[in-house]
């Protein structure tokens, strides 16, 4: 967004960074309602050999290249400040947030977190 403009068409919720609450569990899933948890900006399946043999999981070969939240594209995934966001294959792309400790993560933490807790 630059001068409070942005090239995608609107309504956009735009936003690839994010903490949240955890409101709905898939099968599977290692997370537990109501529990806070920092999203991954980009998207990935955490199982094929680029996200575990690299350890490159923006290249993940299940995803298209640059598959990622907050980019409105032909790869629509959503954007991290809607209301709601389906997170897929959550158990490689969720953080929990543990409370009362220290994350050295830069202003992508705080800014992230005041929202989410104002």
């Amino acid at each position: 967004m630059i001068r409070g403009e942005t090239p995608f068409e609107t309504p956009c919720a735009l936003g690839h960074e994010a903490i949240a609450e955890v409101v709905e569990v898939g099968p599977g899933a290692r997370f537990y309602r109501g529990q806070i948890v920092v999203v991954s900006y980009h998207i990935s399946c955490g199982s094929c050999f680029r996200c575990v043999g690299r350890g490159k999981p923006n290249t993940c070969a299940h995803y298209p290249k640059g598959a990622a939240f907050g980019l409105p594209t032909e790869n629509e995934f959503g954007c991290l400040f809607a209301d709601l966001v389906r997170i897929p294959h959550a158990n490689a792309s969720l953080v929990p947030v543990v409370p009362a400790r220290t994350y050295p993560i830069g202003p992508a933490f705080p800014t992230t977190f005041h929202s989410a807790t104002s």
